[in-house]
């Protein structure tokens, strides 16, 4: 006696219809076409409701599955860049340079980059840059811009910088090493740029709502 019943049933014929078409396609061998055949219907029942069972298991999010960010504004495009600016700009940034960008070496040139679509998202929860940047459920490498790609978005983006002069973070890659560039509005409304290491372990406040600009990707835009 089948223990598939109700819809179950309509699984089940779906399945095995599967199982021949991976057969006719090359997908599975003959051989294991002639196992699947030998077995009794009770033991091809279990094996197909166990089969359902794991289907049936939510798959785990690939997409920013710590993320202390809501999602604010997607397709901000960076034009291409050809690389040779760097970050210590006074005309971009007349209000302040942080002078560790040379100290820590990573006030350099770069490499050339296409048209970026990045994402501007605002801080949600408390937390540091490794918690902020780390949480995004990809390798960091693929949330790095060069500086000149921030340099460019500051200049054509800069009505999505934090209107209230609170930061608005900016994740770089120099050597190996990794840098949160920190760009931000002084009270007399000039644009000042700072650098942290990625490691450092200041906790950022939520209640400011610090925002952080991250290339696009395939991250999932409602959060």
């Amino acid at each position: 006696m089948s223990i598939v019943i109700g819809a179950e049933a309509a699984q089940w014929a779906g399945l095995q219809i599967d199982l021949h078409s991976k057969y006719r396609s090359g997908k599975i061998t003959p051989d294991q076409l002639e196992w699947w055949l030998n077995k009794s219907k009770e033991e091809r029942d279990k094996l197909i409701l166990s089969e359902l069972a794991s289907r049936a298991k939510p798959t785990p999010s690939k997409t920013r599955p710590h993320s202390i960010l809501r999602h604010l504004t997607p397709n901000l495009i960076i034009p291409a860049t050809d690389g040779t600016e760097n970050l210590s700009d006074a005309v971009v940034f007349p209000g302040w340079v942080d002078s560790d960008l040379e100290n820590w070496g990573c006030n350099v040139v770069s490499e050339r980059r296409p048209e970026t679509a990045t994402a501007v998202h605002e801080l949600s929860a408390d937390g540091t840059s490794q918690q902020i940047f780390g949480g995004q459920g990809v390798d960091l490498d693929q949330l790095c811009l060069t500086p000149h790609q921030i340099k460019l978005f500051v200049i054509t983006h800069r009505e999505h910088l934090h209107p209230k002069g609170y930061a608005t973070f900016f994740l770089f890659k120099v050597a190996g090493q990794f840098f949160v560039a920190d760009v931000y509005w002084d009270v007399a409304r000039q644009l000042r740029v700072s650098v942290y290491r990625l490691a450092c372990d200041f906790v950022w406040s939520a209640g400011f709502r610090h925002r952080v600009v991250l290339p696009q990707l395939a991250l999932d835009p409602s959060v």
